[in-house]
């Protein structure tokens, strides 16, 4: 058999295996009522300007074949596109969870994660604002604006004025970075800050109490209710607050469990 006839009879056996796939996958779809979807091809990730274009697979809910994804890249991000990711991220270099030091982008936090557009397996720089109550970006994490350094093992929580700190690691897992940070936001329906020698939250009064055997209970138109307090160094014993909550119109208990209506 000469060469151009084994060529054509191999483009032959090509387009035939090409169609039958085509073929199972209709039927497939026409069987299971899926919708066939074909925009793009597995490899496509590039850049577009400012917006990442890639593919993945149809999410197989109600649909087979492929989805073209896109993302429009925000200040400070730009796109970046590789083999096989187009993403929005800081960096044009995949980053690694395990070895990545967080860092500061003004009040947000620079972390190693999946970004916007398609990344596939591979994690990226983005900025993210993960700070509340108060807290803002410092060394890595979220702590008080003045950026104040402690000891997590003497640090005593305090009331400022009204909402508890605490001494917190500051970025990833074992950084060794420790700063002073804002627990929670205020405390509200008349509840204020206490503290302890190893914990601080919300509560009527500062009077401690024990979960596991605090039964709550109505005082007029108040159920009182045991709430856990924060606890600088995680180790019983466990200490909770008596906490107040105001009802609308009524206060009821049944088994040791308030209710308010």
């Amino acid at each position: 058999m000469s060469t151009t006839k084994k060529l054509e009879k191999r483009l032959n056996s090509h387009i035939l295996l090409a169609v039958l796939a085509t073929l199972i996958t209709l039927g497939f779809s026409m069987a299971s009522g899926c919708e066939v979807v074909d925009e793009c091809d597995l490899s496509e990730a590039r850049c577009d300007g400012n917006v990442a274009i890639g593919c993945q697979q149809a999410n197989g809910r109600g649909e087979v074949g492929t989805r073209r994804i896109t993302a429009t890249c925000a200040a400070p991000t730009s796109c970046f596109a590789g083999d096989g990711y187009a993403v929005c991220a800081l960096s044009a270099t995949p980053c690694d969870p395990a070895t990545f030091v967080q860092k500061c982008d003004g009040a947000n936090v620079i972390v190693c994660g999946y970004p916007e557009g398609d990344a596939e397996d591979h994690n990226f720089e983005v900025s993210e604002a993960l700070c509340d109550n108060g807290n803002t970006c410092v060394a890595g994490g979220c702590g008080l604006p003045a950026d104040i350094t402690c000891d997590p093992a003497t640090y005593v929580p305090t009331c400022e004025p009204d909402k508890l700190t605490l001494c917190r690691e500051m970025g990833e897992f074992d950084s060794g970075r420790f700063r002073v940070a804002y627990q929670d936001n205020k405390c509200t329906d008349g509840n204020q800050c206490f503290t302890g020698p190893n914990y601080g939250g919300c509560g009527r009064d500062g009077t401690t109490c024990d979960k596991t055997t605090f039964a709550e209970r109505c005082e007029g138109n108040t159920l009182i209710r045991c709430l856990d307090a924060y606890q600088q160094m995680i180790a019983p014993p466990f200490v909770g607050l008596e906490y107040a909550v105001p009802c609308p119109t009524s206060c009821s208990i049944d088994n040791g469990l308030g209710t308010c209506k």
